[in-house]
């Protein structure tokens, strides 16, 4: 038994995962759940546009009127869902609920043949593309960017200056040497507040002399780094 959830607009993701989807539940508004019984082991299937994501879940709770209530174990897949969702869904209708007989696997096969698609183009695809994945709300793409032969220093530089990636994405950037010793992309990561502090003070070697002392007076600048610049400057 599979249970769908159609959502259209990214505020009706955002409340359902706050307050439901993070904490490993949701209440599934259907009519007719006859067939649904507690502790019944059914497939949650989370929609919004193209975004796919099919849960592992359990009947807790059967309500005569509400729906049911059902728990899984929120994971990884999750969140990448709602980042994904958050940026596709858009039009102004409610969500929509149903109970669907048998596991539907046509549009999770067509979900995952494009993240595929937009994998092959991080790995591969020229300097636009490259550009237009990482403009993308899903982290999990970012990072396949980085693996690009044909990615250059002044893009590695220009994403170090952006707020819109992760943390993690960053460390990679500053764990490659070759990336990290160059003062722009040094300095860039060290100014980002998305670069890890234990990082971004390790990086103060590769800073430039005039930079660095920029950097312990700049009143901006993150007060670890600031006092770990200051400390460099008065030797």
């Amino acid at each position: 038994m599979q249970l769908r959830v159609r959502y259209f607009r990214e505020a009706d993701v955002r409340a359902d995962y706050e307050k439901q989807l993070s904490r490993g539940g949701l209440l599934v508004r259907i009519g007719s759940h006859d067939e649904l019984t507690q502790f019944q082991p059914v497939k949650l299937e989370l929609v919004a546009s193209a975004t796919v994501v099919v849960l592992d879940a359990q009947v807790v709770q059967v309500f005569p009127i509400a729906g049911v209530a059902v728990t899984f174990t929120p994971s990884r897949a999750l969140e990448s869902w709602v980042e994904a969702a958050c940026a596709t869904a858009s039009e102004d209708r409610d969500p929509e609920h149903s109970v669907v007989g048998a596991p539907v696997e046509e549009k999770p096969r067509l979900a995952a043949a494009e993240t595929n698609d937009r994998i092959s183009a991080a790995l591969r695809g020229n300097r636009d593309e490259r550009a237009a994945i990482l403009r993308e709300n899903n982290p999990a793409l970012h990072g396949h960017v980085l693996r690009n032969p044909g990615l250059q220093l002044d893009e590695i530089a220009a994403i170090a200056k952006m707020r819109t990636v992760s943390p993690e994405l960053l460390r990679q950037i500053a764990d490659k040497r070759e990336w990290a010793q160059r003062p722009d992309i040094a300095l860039a990561l060290v100014r980002n507040p998305k670069t890890p502090v234990n990082v971004a003070v390790r990086l103060l070697d590769y800073v430039g002399a005039a930079e660095l002392r920029q950097l312990a007076k700049d009143q901006h600048t993150r007060t670890p780094i600031q006092h770990a610049a200051r400390k460099k400057v008065l030797g």
